[in-house]
């Protein structure tokens, strides 16, 4: 069998020890006690006393200083940003007390646990340590041998109940599973049910882990898939949080599966992968205002086209034109916009009659809700459009209840809000704002500014628009008051930094407010 390295990570951790007897090894792995306390003797470093671990909701912890200084990091801590500071030669690490990411030489990556405070002393998960410190290995499946790095010249067999092997000269290792192409199979299954169910983060964390134990070279079509879905989960995860840096590492993961995709002239799943891709653009350029993305976005979109249109009717087809809509729409190429939200209006109706309401529910809402957006659009040039749109979302709803689709059904009642706005324009009838209004409110119950802040932001920015229209109209003290309040919710998210574009928009808003007369 061919030898593949692999990173074998331990459920509890992995140092360099001087452990003489297996007994130790296996106290250290079985101990129940919440907390343990652990003396180990380094060759290099001295005497390490007292190490720490600590059980918290289930997660192994270990104490940080005394680890690293182990392995020859120097520690620091900055008490104006809270940061602990870890320096070993060229490499650097920095941990914030107040977030769940760690800035690794230049990168940013996501804890699948915080860092923990205890007693004025910092706690690592110890997965984290396992996987950025933990010793590389050889397995040779066929025997199963494992061989250190530092010790190619010694084959050691795994023994013992728990799997516990002492490595070469004391090297700890705690292996819970032998890779195989089976096992991968059954990680990546793993991982992708994770994204289905939106646990992006902890999806963020399998794929990761996929990654550094897959050969691209002997598996490039799991490679890839396996690439382009830690893309995704990044863009699901940035729906919840730290959005701008979860859609750059979204860019840069499907970045790298575009290469690989076509260096190694993959096709299965292409147009959904391009589809994904250049939605992450636009959504860059949506918070950035960089019109880079933009231009990317079209390039993406069209290959996409090209890609679904040479292979035959695809799902995503709608969906496609639909995007390639908005992004003409931003470049101003209104003729263009226009083409292409007629045609995915076409193809949307056409995916109706192959998945209608009763042979497949989920499907049926999903197209009428996007449905409900492309006439929303086309209502703008044409004003029969909007009784279509309102008709969809009503559609989508019949099916997306808050008990079962809470996300899905909040962004109905927000593209709601949306149609009642337009009506508004149309017909200038007040109570279409107040029935907005009650949209965009119904849409809060379930975007919160920890759950879904992006979504969170957007709809109380729409609520200030109608507030604002309102306090126009009416000349009512209470709706100029109500406007300010919205876009101050928003702009706890829209900051200057991340979003410019959102928080220019906004903060001309909250000036115009100014010039609305206020009757007390």
């Amino acid at each position: 069998m061919k030898r593949k390295t692999l990173v074998l990570f331990s459920i509890a951790v992995i140092l360099v020890t001087a452990f003489s007897e297996i007994t130790n090894v296996k106290s250290f792995a079985e101990s129940s006690d919440k907390t343990r306390k652990i003396t180990l003797n380094l060759s290099d470093n001295g005497r390490i006393s007292e190490v720490r671990q600590v059980i918290i909701n289930n997660v192994v912890y270990i104490q940080l200083r005394p680890i690293l200084e182990a392995l020859g990091w120097i520690i620091e801590w900055n008490p104006v940003t809270k940061d602990i500071i870890c320096k070993n030669g060229m490499r650097n690490l920095v941990f914030n007390s107040g977030n769940g990411t760690v800035f690794i030489d230049g990168e940013y990556v996501i804890l699948d646990n915080p860092l923990v405070i205890l007693d004025g002393a910092a706690y690592l998960p110890g997965s984290f340590i396992a996987r950025q410190f933990g010793t590389q290995i050889s397995w040779d499946g066929s025997s199963n041998l494992i061989i250190t790095t530092g010790y190619d010249d010694e084959k050691i067999s795994v023994k013992g109940e728990k799997n516990i092997v002492i490595a070469g000269n004391g090297i700890i290792v705690n292996i819970f599973e032998p890779y195989s192409i089976f096992t991968v199979y059954d990680m990546v299954s793993y991982a992708d049910g994770l994204l289905a169910r939106n646990r992006a983060e902890s999806a963020v964390i399998k794929y990761k882990e996929i990654l550094g134990n897959l050969s691209a070279d002997d598996f490039p079509e799991i490679y890839v898939h396996v690439l382009s879905n830690l893309g995704n989960a990044y863009s699901l995860l940035a729906e919840k949080k730290d959005v701008k840096m979860n859609l750059l590492l979204a860019k840069d993961m499907y970045e790298k599966a575009y290469q690989f995709f076509k260096t190694r002239n993959i096709k299965e799943n292409y147009g959904s992968f391009l589809l994904n891709f250049g939605n992450a653009c636009r959504i860059l350029y949506e918070i950035s205002g960089d019109r880079g993305y933009l231009v990317r976005a079209v390039d993406l979109y069209n290959e996409a086209w090209d890609y679904c249109s040479s292979n035959g009717y695809s799902p995503d087809s709608g969906l496609i034109q639909y995007n390639l809509g908005l992004v003409y729409r931003e470049l101003k190429m209104k003729n263009s916009a226009h083409s292409c939200l007629l045609q995915a209006a076409d193809l949307f109706i056409k995916a109706l009659d192959a998945y209608a309401l009763e042979a497949n529910p989920s499907f049926y809402a999903y197209i009428q809700y996007n449905l409900g957006n492309v006439y929303l659009l086309l209502s703008e040039s044409e004003d029969t459009y909007i009784k279509k749109s309102k008709a969809a979302y009503e559609e989508a709803l019949e099916v997306w209840i808050p008990e079962i689709h809470p996300l899905n059904y909040a962004r109905v009642h927000r593209s709601m809000g949306d149609v009642y706005n337009k009506m508004y324009r149309m017909d200038e009838n007040e109570d279409n704002l107040k029935f907005a209004l009650a949209e965009y409110n119904e849409a809060l119950k379930f975007f919160t500014i920890k759950t879904y802040p992006l979504d969170y932001a957007k709809t109380n920015t729409e609520l200030g628009n109608t507030y604002l229209m309102l306090a126009q109209e009416e000349k009512d003290g209470k709706w100029t008051e109500d406007c300010e309040r919205a876009y101050r919710q928003a702009l706890e998210i829209f900051n200057s930094t991340d979003y410019p574009v959102y928080y220019k928009y906004l903060a001309g808003k909250l000036y115009e407010t100014e010039d609305v007369e206020i009757l007390y």
